[in-house]
């Protein structure tokens, strides 16, 4: 009677390793799932891209000029302006200096000067004054100004 006894017992160990190893499969199936779930749920960088360029839209609409005729003025005025920006990193802070310059050059801003001292490094930068109105051709400005209006219903 002790044999079938320790067969049974053999059987049970089997079935509970069997069980044990199908329920690790279970398990890991679940982590792979959840995995997937997550970057599912992350956006990708072109969403993150367009949700910014939507916050940017919804910006300049709210944005929109009370007086039209002196936001054209002030516009115009900015054609051919340059800002400038001078800025000056420490040596010893240990910043990524390439990724500080794409940085700033993604907001339009180009280097035209270095000037190293022991201590630091100066970037001397500009860009052009950022006007709208220059980039309308001047025939539909001149047919606004007229009162032909520049735009068809049609």
């Amino acid at each position: 009677m002790k044999i079938p006894a320790c067969i049974a017992l053999l059987f049970l160990l089997l079935l509970s390793a069997g069980c044990s190893a199908e329920q690790e499969q279970e398990q890991e199936q679940e982590q792979e799932q959840e995995q997937e779930q997550e970057q599912e749920q992350e956006p990708s960088t072109t969403e993150k891209a367009v949700d910014n360029l939507k916050k940017l839209y919804d910006d300049a609409l709210d944005s929109t000029p009370e007086d039209p005729v002196r936001w054209a003025k002030e516009d115009l005025e900015k054609i051919g302006d340059w800002e400038y920006k001078i800025v000056a990193i420490k040596k010893t802070e240990g910043i990524d200096v390439e990724a500080s310059l794409n940085e700033l050059g993604a907001e339009r801003w180009e280097v035209f000067w270095v000037s190293e001292s022991p201590q630091e490094i100066q970037f001397y930068l500009k860009k052009s004054s950022r006007s709208y109105l220059k980039m309308v051709p001047l025939s539909a400005i001149g047919k606004a100004i007229a009162g032909g209006g520049g735009v068809s219903d049609n």
